[in-house]
């Protein structure tokens, strides 16, 4: 999601931004932008630093992120908001208004931009000041990094009062999130967890942050032009979590979407597990669904139902009726009783061939076997059978080429059809993945039951 993050020694505040946009080179025509540079740049008794980098999702698609110190002598920021606007090589890059609002000493604001690609290095302006025909143009280049911050993997800790993750290699700090039915939180830090003690019991998101600029450490720098490093980086996991009332087990909702290849046609697949932070499953069966943030009531889709009892889960639309566009998404999750939700960032996944060499034969017992030839990047493997009504009468994942099924699942004389699906993500008991791919036979192989 894009964002802001401001603060000053007195005060912190985080929000998302409706900024929109539409790639590093968008509408518009300008001059070719001045040589990078970051600053100084002194506009009206205030100093103007700039720091760019990427924001990381681990999704196979980075978008921009930028740091800004506005200060004046005594190294506070300008009381009044400030517009601003980014350029590039064909004119203003974002479709939305961006400001900047940070008073006080400390003054710094950081901007995340996930729909603007940072492929290749970009010569950019960061045009800054107190109204719109005021502004001062801070030249700056975005690239990609030489080595890339890895992606924070938030989980709650076995008690439920602390999400904690693995510590990040080149993170200076952290920067922990919480938004939820109880309002929202943020917390910086340079150690890896985020207590989450207090939280009233509900629903919430957990957004962590691994951050190349010790943002604390900026906000407590008075110094009107503070030094800064040469990049500005931020990598991003998600988590959703809930919250249970007294004597209640606490739950994580962990994801990661992807594309899933069917008829020649990509549309959005996720990743999915609910479990209790020692990773058990939980009993109850979950409605999921999907929506892409921003969008319309036409980007959202029901999901296939998370099945009780499963650590994991690949999930696709019922209908297949939402194509994989990159973009922000947000999963939700509902049982009987509770609701989870994550917001998960689908990029560029990678393409999976579909499964070929297909064989499905039935055996005398009502017991069945299938094989198919090996799909380059596979590691999972789903077979599903169904019967002449188009009810599942079976399934089941394997890590290799071929799977049987038990005596009596098959009725003898009945006639069914078996799809073959493959994915990169490890299904039978591996990691959670940062993106997935998928591809599914289009058309069946079916076989009657002796």
């Amino acid at each position: 999601m894009e964002g802001t993050h401001s603060a000053s020694a007195s005060a912190r505040q985080c929000c998302v931004a409706a900024i929109l946009g539409a790639g590093l080179a968008a509408c518009g025509a300008s001059d070719t932008p001045p040589p990078a540079g970051g600053g100084p740049v002194v506009q009206g008794g205030y100093t103007i630093t700039v720091r760019a980098g990427v924001t990381d999702y681990g999704s196979g698609r980075r978008g921009l992120a930028l740091l800004a110190a506005v200060r004046d002598e005594d190294g506070a920021g300008p009381s009044a908001e400030w517009d601003a606007e980014l350029l590039g090589s064909a004119g203003i890059v974002t479709a939305g208004a961006i400001t900047y609002h940070a008073p006080g000493p400390g003054s710094y604001v950081a901007w995340t931009w996930p729909k603007l690609a940072v492929n290749t290095t970009e010569q950019l302006q960061l045009r800054i000041g107190p109204t719109p025909l005021d502004l001062a143009a801070v030249p700056f280049t975005a690239a990609p990094p030489a080595t890339s911050l890895g992606i924070p993997q938030p989980r709650l800790a076995l008690d439920g009062r602390t999400v904690q993750w693995p510590a990040v290699a080149g993170a200076a700090a952290y920067r922990c999130m919480i938004s939820g039915q109880g309002g929202m939180a943020e917390r910086l830090g340079t150690t890896p967890s985020c207590d989450v003690a207090a939280l009233a019991p509900g629903s919430y998101v957990v957004q962590v942050q691994a951050l190349s600029v010790n943002l604390a450490a900026l906000g407590a720098n008075t110094a009107r032009s503070p030094a800064l490093p040469s990049r500005f980086d931020v990598a991003e996991g998600r988590l959703g979590i809930l919250v249970p009332d007294a004597g209640g087990t606490p739950l994580q909702l962990v994801a990661a979407a992807g594309a899933l290849r069917f008829g020649g046609v990509a549309y959005i697949a996720v990743w999915t597990s609910i479990t209790a932070p020692d990773g058990t499953p939980t009993g109850a069966a979950w409605s999921t669904g999907v929506r892409l943030i921003g969008g319309s009531a036409m980007d959202s889709a029901t999901l296939m139902p998370y099945p009780a009892a499963a650590p994991r889960a690949l999930l696709h639309g019922i209908s297949y009726a939402l194509r994989a566009t990159p973009g922000d998404y947000l999963l939700i999750a509902r049982s009987d009783a509770e609701e989870l939700s994550v917001p998960v960032h689908l990029g560029a996944p990678a393409q999976l061939a579909e499964p070929t060499g297909v064989t499905a034969a039935g055996e005398p017992t009502g017991g069945g076997a299938v094989a198919w030839n090996t799909v380059v990047g596979a590691t999972s493997y789903l077979v599903r059978a169904y019967d002449l009504d188009g009810f599942e009468v079976a399934r089941g994942w394997a890590a290799a080429p071929s799977l049987g099924f038990a005596s009596g699942t098959f009725t003898s004389g009945d006639r069914y059809d078996v799809y073959v699906l493959a994915t990169d993500a490890d299904m039978i008991g591996g990691a959670a993945p940062l993106q997935v791919a998928a591809a599914e036979t289009t058309y069946p192989t079916a076989f009657t039951a002796p």
